[in-house]
């Protein structure tokens, strides 16, 4: 559990803006044209996360979460997912924290998603971050002293620097 809130901490820290009860909570308007974007990209990717999931290399690879949009076309809430698996056609995971506009989803809770839920998702493998699209959007609104933080907090899950977003292929 130390560890889901470290990677909760770290995972959020980059982020637009804050709600005032929960500091791990972020909010961002539905006209965020960079947000959007950068969930775009997150999805048009998605394979290279699900391919990870399906072949994992265990010894490079350090950390691996999704971010899942819960709720419906009205409310909906985005919230990072661990321990996953991929069956082929739903990911399987649990949730690294409380929602606060969804009902009934609670940190630590096992949940299932499809893939085309996604808005987000992290690999670190060798030390080197790709994915993490709206965390790099997030990351360029921050403070020299919040980037600082996250970067800190990534590097108990083993990030070293930042790599390409859209490749998570390494140099062996």
């Amino acid at each position: 559990m130390a560890a889901r809130a470290l990677i909760t901490f770290a995972i959020a820290m980059a982020a637009c803006k804050a709600r005032s009860d929960n500091p791990n909570i972020r909010t961002f308007a539905g006209s965020d044209l960079e947000m959007r974007a950068a969930i775009d990209s997150a999805r048009s990717t998605v394979g290279m996360l699900l391919r990870r999931l399906e072949r994992p290399s265990p010894a490079s690879q350090t950390f691996l979460s999704v971010k899942v949009r819960f709720g419906d076309d009205r409310l909906g809430e985005h919230i990072w997912l661990d321990s996953l698996s991929f069956d082929g056609r739903r990911l399987h995971g649990q949730l690294q924290e409380d929602a606060v506009a969804v009902s009934g989803l609670h940190a630590g809770q096992w949940v299932s998603a499809s893939p085309d839920s996604i808005s987000d998702w992290l690999i670190i493998d060798r030390g080197i971050a790709c994915g993490g699209f709206t965390m790099r959007v997030d990351r360029s609104r921050a403070t020299v002293a919040d980037r600082a933080a996250l970067d800190s907090g990534l590097t108990q899950l083993g990030f070293v620097r930042w790599g390409a977003p859209n490749s998570c292929s390494v140099a062996a």
